[in-house]
């Protein structure tokens, strides 16, 4: 049964599209990254990126603040296996 994924699956799966994305979460890491050591500040904890584009945003996480476990969700599931970022043992996608 094909999944609705109202017209963004294509798109987001180009090329171009994945550098914009990767080029957008290196830009706003710098501002996330402190608002998420907060929430980080205890470990055991799994993370759930729904909309992980990527999954760079996920990949940082996993390095910068060791969780449990990272799990990226995005209706564009094969951006994630192809750009070879999820390659940690914690991130699954």
């Amino acid at each position: 049964m094909p999944t609705k994924t109202y017209g963004q699956r294509e798109p987001m799966e180009n090329e171009a599209m994945e550098h914009t994305l990767e080029t957008q979460a290196r830009a706003i890491w710098p501002q996330e990254k402190p608002y998420l050591r907060r929430i980080f500040n205890r470990s055991g904890l799994q993370v759930l990126d729904v909309g992980c584009g990527t999954g760079e945003i996920s990949s940082r996480i996993l390095k910068e603040f060791s969780p449990r476990e990272v799990i990226g969700l995005d209706l564009a599931s094969g951006t994630v296996i192809s750009t070879g970022r999820c390659d940690g043992n914690s991130v699954r996608g």
